[in-house]
């Protein structure tokens, strides 16, 4: 599966300009703080750190901002191509999926298993096999 998260990448550098923006506002900041001290987990990793920046950023709605940071600061077109950062960004979704099909010539099949949207033609590596459970975000 394409990694469209990982450090160095497009939606990577906005996430990290976004973060940037955040920390350079005292509100945004203390939400931030009250958000990360309140984050579920066992753990304080890279991969914890890497999900709380993803969700306050994309999908939690800032009490100052009045929505996700990145909704609020994308700019007014966007466009629809696949190398649109912006457009990845507010297209992706974070979900528990389940391999339906490996069919890896075209891309695989998944589903969503919290909210039953499909997602088809994903690129897998070969070792996947049909009823894997992937936790991640998909652009």
């Amino acid at each position: 599966m394409r990694n469209d998260f990982a450090p160095g990448t497009l939606p990577d550098q906005l996430l990290t300009v976004m973060e940037e923006q955040v920390r350079g506002s005292p509100a945004l900041l203390a939400e931030w703080r009250s958000a990360w001290a309140a984050w579920p987990g066992p753990g304080r990793d890279a991969r914890s750190e890497a999900r709380f920046r993803e969700w306050f950023l994309l999908e939690r709605t800032s009490e100052s901002l009045g929505a996700p940071p990145a909704a609020v600061w994308a700019p007014q077109e966007i466009g629809e191509a696949e190398d649109d950062p912006w457009a990845r960004l507010l297209g992706s979704r974070f979900g528990v999926f389940r391999v339906e099909t490996e069919e890896h010539s075209h891309g695989s099949f998944l589903t969503d298993l919290w909210t039953g949207r499909e997602a088809q033609g994903v690129a897998l590596p070969a070792e996947a096999a049909e009823q894997l459970l992937i936790v991640g975000r998909l652009a």
